[in-house]
């Protein structure tokens, strides 16, 4: 039987050759979405490096800061919010490359490594708190009053907008310089997304009927009220997770278990398979942008198990077990994961990008369900099918 550790390094293994030195995403084709996907990437990689208590052999970091500034050549990152990518795929980068600062140390990074690390990660946040926007948000309801919020792009084309997504990963960078430096002037109260998100829960318009982040803020440009994409779920969960000792305006611990519980009910193939489940996004242009949900949402609900691990009998072990355990067990001979994990629907025969970074993007969904499932399970057998359970915590 292949435990999942074993399962994770194998995944990983093929994760190494499917990113080949960036390559695969340099020539990506498709749209401008293969420079956020690369850092999202590398998020995926460090995190099972760091599981694994590994160096960084392979030079994940030296080819993702080279390939950062290949693409980015503006020297002022204040203006970056008007260059051709949008402004949330700072905020993806910046959190990877800080995945990548607080490992250093085990990943045998050099003092200069660290601080070019740094560097980048600022710039990042710089970008995206420059792009802060204080004016209302247009609302077809006048009574929704809003103001603030970082848009994704300048110009007025589809899904651009203060949208969920641009501002998590913001104020999760807003959480990561301020863990490392320790200078609240990163969590800058007059562009606080803490309080731009407690704004849309109190006017009623950041959830859904079943208590899920919607994709933006309901009566706003593009709102599509079917559409509460996992990887919000769990950006979402992970910042009210690191609000905690605040809890503003009730984004706190209570709230992040709140996110976990309501995908529990409605985002699983069934009760009995509690395995996650999303359709491919609405617009065929964007069904490779956001096939890693689940990956997403796994690898931020894996950082509140840690913190459960230290209230006995409290932890989501069995329910990420259940879902590396779909992603393994429905691998292509190859060894290549898929966007539906237990093969419950039909894989797109056109994901819009070349082949290998589609691969890549896939593959590194899975993993990060397997790296959390190895955290704590390492040695435990995968089993030979998803247990039909409806319990997702030991």
């Amino acid at each position: 039987m292949t435990t999942y550790r074993q399962a994770a390094d194998q995944a990983f293994t093929r994760l190494v050759t499917l990113w080949d030195k960036t390559i695969s995403f340099q020539n990506g084709g498709g749209g401008g979405g293969f420079f956020w996907m690369c850092g999202n990437t590398l998020h995926v990689a460090i995190d099972y490096l760091r599981m694994s208590q590994q160096r960084d052999s392979y030079g994940f970091s030296e080819d993702a800061l080279n390939f950062f500034d290949k693409y980015i050549t503006n020297k002022d990152p204040k203006t970056w919010k008007n260059d051709p990518f949008w402004v949330d795929d700072y905020g993806w980068w910046g959190i990877a490359l800080g995945q990548a600062y607080f490992g250093a140390d085990v990943l045998g990074y050099s003092a200069d490594l660290k601080k070019r690390l740094y560097d980048h990660i600022l710039n990042c946040w710089i970008a995206m708190n420059s792009a802060w926007d204080p004016s209302l948000m247009k609302n077809i309801d006048p009574q929704v009053q809003i103001y603030g919020g970082v848009p994704n792009s300048t110009d007025d084309v589809t899904l651009s907008g203060r949208n969920c997504v641009t501002n998590e990963v913001y104020w999760r960078l807003c959480w990561t310089l301020f863990d490392i430096t320790h200078d609240a002037n990163f969590l800058p109260k007059d562009q606080d997304a803490a309080t731009w998100f407690a704004a849309g829960k109190k006017a009623g318009v950041l959830f859904n009927p079943d208590g899920l982040v919607n994709e933006r803020f309901k009566g706003t440009k593009d709102f599509n009220p079917n559409w509460n994409w996992l990887g919000d779920q769990g950006l979402f969960l992970a910042c009210c997770f690191l609000n905690k000792q605040f809890d503003q305006n009730n984004l706190g611990l209570n709230q992040a278990i709140s996110i976990v519980k309501s995908v529990q009910t409605s985002r699983v193939i069934s009760q009995e398979i509690p395995v996650l489940h999303e359709e491919l996004a609405p617009y065929s242009q964007f069904y490779l942008d956001y096939a890693g949900g689940k990956g997403v949402f796994m690898r931020n609900l894996a950082e509140l198990n840690w913190y459960f691990h230290n209230v006995p009998g409290t932890t989501y072990d069995e329910w990420i077990r259940t879902n590396a355990a779909a992603v393994w067990n429905h691998r292509t001979s190859e060894g290549q994961f898929n966007f539906f994990w237990n093969n419950e629907g039909t894989e797109p025969q056109n994901w819009g990008y070349n082949d290998p970074m589609t691969k890549a993007v896939l593959q590194a969904s899975g993993l990060s369900a397997l790296t959390a499932a190895s955290t704590f399970n390492p040695d435990t057998a995968i089993p030979a099918k998803v247990a039909a359970t409806a319990g997702a915590r030991d």
